[in-house]
């Protein structure tokens, strides 16, 4: 590398922050340009996340890509789930790999230990996922064993009584089956009580129950939009219009119509509550422990701290519209990325509680919030948002439960583009698909 794609290697690993808990201050182990007392974790996650975006801009894309594809297969061959089909193609793939960096790399570079490279794909088809195989999930166990030490004398028994009062510790809630919305997480640190104004109770009472998960929420939307086409026949209205108007008015229309059959039939008391709508007296949170298990900060909260939990992703399912006049949308699953500044907490007269999320969403448009680079790195640009939030008929929150947890390492040459990648659960194992017989 020349001096200066050094500096810029450098200064991406100087710059990142990893979520709470999930890596260790790598900027610490830079030192005068120079590596230095990494932990094997800290290799693991720079060979898996950090060395593909510390070359984009540091390297010869032909080397680049080589060196991508040998940490993608780290990354895959790191995952919690694996399928034998992947495998398959990891071990066919990677010997193409290693035979593209002999004509990179001197030969006294591969020895040993990276012909090992090769059969480590096969090892796994044999052994099943590294995951439940290393030893960082046991060393991490041996030390909140080792917290629980009180008395120095007694270290066996201060476990062992520790251990037991966990064992049947019931400071956690159960949730109910049949509430609506039951509880996906829990704040920690400081709880402010607010009181939401018109408009940020308007933006919030049109998300909740137009995107509520229910039978019954979902008959009384077809009953709109149907509602809506016979009200104005005679205009014709495109489907962008017809989506603005089903969304905008949904919730007061939702609410005229459960007041009215309410007095006739009998409509059960969750139904009701939604449509009425929540207080205006709301908790706002500065962290949230999610039940799935991320851990979410406000953009705010972390501002001065060495770690990142305030990154997120949600995929929805969206209608793309070519211009307003398009009357057939193309629906498909968009990929939307933002930071989080609030959390709030709903209460629906104590029958149920909802958790929000209030982000700056990122431009989806090709080339403007969102591009792709020549080595097929997803950038995004938060100078460009979707909405601003001031208005209405925008659309800032989201459910916590839909949040998955991003990072954005910033672009070393243009500041304003961050690459994102998708982060996840330390502690939580998917156990992927059953396959029925």
């Amino acid at each position: 590398m020349s001096p200066k794609e050094k500096r810029l290697f450098y200064e991406v690993l100087e710059n990142v922050k990893f979520p709470y808990g999930y890596a260790s201050n790598i900027s610490r182990c830079i030192r005068k340009r120079n590596l230095s007392g990494l932990k094997t974790h800290d290799c693991h996650v720079i060979l898996q996340e950090l060395l593909p975006i510390a070359l984009r801009r540091s390297a010869d894309k032909m080397v680049t890509s080589v060196l991508i594809e040998l940490c993608s297969y780290f990354r895959v061959l790191c995952s919690k789930v694996l399928k034998f089909k992947e495998l398959e193609l990891l071990v066919e793939k990677i010997a193409q790999t290693m035979s593209n960096m002999k004509t990179i790399f001197l030969p006294s570079f591969f020895i040993v230990m990276v012909h090992l490279v090769i059969h480590l794909a096969l090892e796994v088809k044999i052994a099943g996922p590294v995951q439940y195989r290393w030893m960082y999930p046991i060393e991490r166990y041996l030390r909140k064993l080792k917290s629980y030490v009180r008395n120095l004398s007694c270290p066996e028994g201060s476990i062992a009584e520790a251990y037991i009062a966990n064992e049947y510790d019931t400071k956690h809630e159960i949730d109910k089956e049949d509430c609506l919305f039951p509880t996906i997480g829990k704040s920690y640190g400081f709880v402010e009580v607010i009181k939401l104004d018109q408009k940020t109770w308007v933006q919030a009472h049109q998300y909740v129950p137009f995107n509520c998960e229910s039978d019954v929420v979902d008959y009384y939307k077809n009953e709109h939009i149907s509602e809506i086409k016979r009200l104005h026949r005679k205009r014709r209205l495109t489907q962008h219009q017809l989506n603005c108007l089903h969304f905008e008015n949904f919730h007061e229309w939702f609410k005229d119509q459960v007041n009215e059959l309410d007095l006739i039939s009998n409509i059960s008391n969750d139904i009701k509550t939604l449509a009425q709508g929540p207080c205006y007296f709301a908790r706002r949170f500065k962290a949230c422990h999610m039940n799935n298990g991320y851990r979410f900060r406000t953009n705010q909260y972390e501002e001065f701290m060495q770690t990142q939990n305030s990154g997120v992703l949600v995929v929805l399912m969206t209608e793309s519209y070519a211009s307003t006049t398009d009357s057939a949308p193309k629906s498909g699953n968009i990929t939307y990325y933002g930071r989080l500044n609030d959390i709030v907490e709903l209460n629906y007269y104590e029958k149920f509680k909802v958790i929000l999320f209030k982000c700056d969403w990122v431009d989806v448009t090709q080339g403007r919030g969102v591009m792709k680079d020549d080595l097929g790195f997803t950038l995004v640009n938060f100078s460009h948002l979707i909405h601003s939030g001031d208005w209405i008929s925008d659309e800032p929150f989201v459910f916590a439960g839909q949040a998955q947890q991003v990072i954005f390492v910033q672009d070393p040459e243009d500041h304003e583009w961050f690459v994102p990648r998708s982060i996840k659960p330390r502690d939580i194992f998917d156990m992927g698909e059953e396959n029925s017989k």
